[in-house]
């Protein structure tokens, strides 16, 4: 598995955190990323991976021959995602080729929009703007309401 596909596999996982909770992790289901991680851990000979009682994962991957003596590194991050935004059911998008200009990007908004550059989600409207000045536009006109 290619790199880019293993970081959109991780990205589809639920890992939303509660800010409510007194555990850690937050949520349960961030021991579903974790899991997943030590998986792939030893599948590419990271044998010691595991993840422990609080949800961190760890492994050990040797030295490059000639280097044993050199510092260790530590990689270290968090797999929850903010409550801010729903974690739940994403599914990335990938730019094959990505020549460098705008990109359309979708705005999430209860707002009223231009019903052309818009659609309706129930209460919940996805604006399609392709320029970052539109973009800029649209903001304008939901603060001055």
């Amino acid at each position: 598995m290619r790199a880019y596909e293993r970081l959109l596999k991780y990205a589809r996982v639920y890992t939303t955190s509660d800010p409510n909770s007194g555990t850690h992790p937050s949520a349960e289901r961030e021991f579903d990323l974790a899991h997943i991680l030590v998986e792939d851990m030893k599948a590419i000979g990271i044998e010691d991976a595991f993840v422990d009682e609080h949800c961190y994962v760890y492994g050990t991957l040797p030295a490059t021959p000639g280097c044993e003596d050199k510092p260790a590194l530590g990689l270290i991050a968090h797999m929850d995602t903010a409550p801010d935004a729903s974690g739940e059911n994403v599914n990335p998008i990938l730019h094959e080729n990505y020549d460098g200009r705008d990109v359309t990007c979708l705005l999430y908004t209860s707002d009223a929009a231009d019903e052309e550059d818009s659609v309706d989600l129930g209460g919940r409207r996805i604006i399609k703007k392709k320029k970052r000045e539109n973009i800029r536009r649209t903001r304008s006109k939901t603060n001055n309401k």
